[in-house]
């Protein structure tokens, strides 16, 4: 690309840091991966950037290629700003962090057409429990850390699946039932699900809430252990959850 070419891109605005008084460094999620770029005035008292920089918002960003970077060119179009009742802003805050804190270990290109389906799932009303789960577990999928889900992790039996253990890495059968595992068929089912889900099947559905929220609560600190990273609105996320 030559200096001073304009692109005009779609993305989800994931991390806005500030940059002398009034501009940013801010990082987006686009269909072509993951970009950073200098916005100048944003923070500018009436600046008509202001709406698009608004964490997990989903704008057109109109960018200028600067010398080594990409400069915010022009006022870009919002799209959409998350919005909805306290459980569902928490979900888009969730999503917003994940997909921040996994950036180093994913494809972006990969991970886009997920965030928005989880986007637009959360717009449309669905279960944001079963979003945020689902969510979840395709960034782990994506990093490489998903679970065994098509058989027994540890004798490799089809049948006979009785529970999940995170510590070994999947599905256990009813031969190999340790202590730490988490036993249920319904548990097992969420589990199966979240890691098995694709682009082509994945449409909001609305998981079993008592099972998925226990696997949740489970999965998010299996990420923890994974990544070394600490998610930072859990807290209050599996408070409003818990209701």
């Amino acid at each position: 690309m030559s200096e001073g070419k304009e692109i005009r891109t779609k993305g989800f605005l994931l991390k806005s840091v500030p940059y002398h008084e009034t501009s940013s460094i801010a990082t987006i999620l686009t269909e072509d991966g993951f970009l950073s770029f200098r916005a100048s005035g944003v923070y500018k008292k009436n600046s008509h950037y202001l709406p698009l920089f608004n964490l997990m918002a989903e704008s057109y960003f109109l960018l200028k290629e600067g010398k080594g970077d990409y400069l915010l060119f022009k006022e870009g179009e919002l799209l959409s700003f998350p919005k909805g009742n306290l459980e569902t802003l928490l979900a888009y805050s969730f999503l917003g962090e994940i997909t921040w804190s996994s950036a180093k270990g994913i494809d972006g290109k990969e991970l886009y057409p997920y965030l928005a389906l989880a986007t637009k799932f959360l717009k449309e009303g669905k279960d944001p429990l079963s979003i945020v789960t689902s969510y979840l577990a395709i960034c782990l999928r994506l990093m490489g850390y998903g679970l065994t889900v098509d058989h027994c992790v540890l004798c490799g039996k089809e049948k006979g699946i009785v529970g999940v253990s995170f510590e070994e890495g999947g599905f256990i059968c009813h031969d190999e039932k340790r202590e730490g595992a988490h036993y249920g068929k319904t548990y097992c089912q969420v589990a199966y699900f979240t890691f098995k889900v694709d682009k082509s099947t994945w449409t909001g559905q609305n998981l079993p809430r008592e099972d998925t929220l226990l696997y949740f609560k489970d999965l998010t600190s299996y990420y923890t252990e994974q990544l070394g990273k600490k998610i930072e609105g859990l807290s209050m996320f599996f408070d409003v959850l818990k209701g």
